[in-house]
């Protein structure tokens, strides 16, 4: 089983971010049942998402955008997109280096809606003094 992601390194924005709840995909093996825990766990086409534990702070980068989208033959879709930014990040150990906690297909809850993560950059480095990623979620809401 996989090791819970621990949010090591938060730097604040020197504004007012929003919190927010993560989720991560995971499966489980057949034949094993889940353990009910305080963490809430959602499912989405087909895949469970389950809550990390810990609430990561977002910053609106871009204002929301929609389109109608036709994700199945007859059937059209009101979604919208925003990009959000953040620097919650974890220390990655096999890579030696800092990770976004989010990641692609991952889903999050924020601004009071569920979105999913299209993609994930970092398209701002600083150094204060360390080295410092500010990583860009591009998502796209969900019902």
């Amino acid at each position: 089983m996989q090791k819970p992601i621990r949010i090591e390194r938060r730097l604040p924005f020197g504004f007012k971010g929003d919190w927010g709840r993560l989720y991560k995909r995971y499966t489980v093996p057949s034949g094993i049942k889940l353990v009910a825990d305080e963490t809430e766990v959602i499912e989405f086409e087909r895949n469970f998402y389950k809550d990390i534990g810990q609430p990561v702070q977002f910053r609106e980068a871009a204002d929301e955008t929609g389109s109608v989208e036709l994700p199945s033959t007859g059937l059209l879709v009101d979604t919208a997109y925003i990009t959000a930014r953040t620097t919650d990040s974890y220390w990655n150990a096999k890579l030696k280096r800092w990770d976004c906690v989010v990641n692609q297909d991952d889903i999050i809850e924020f601004l009071g809606r569920r979105w999913i993560v299209v993609s994930v950059n970092n398209r701002v480095a600083r150094r204060t003094p360390a080295m410092l990623l500010v990583f860009y979620c591009d998502l796209k809401s969900i019902l």
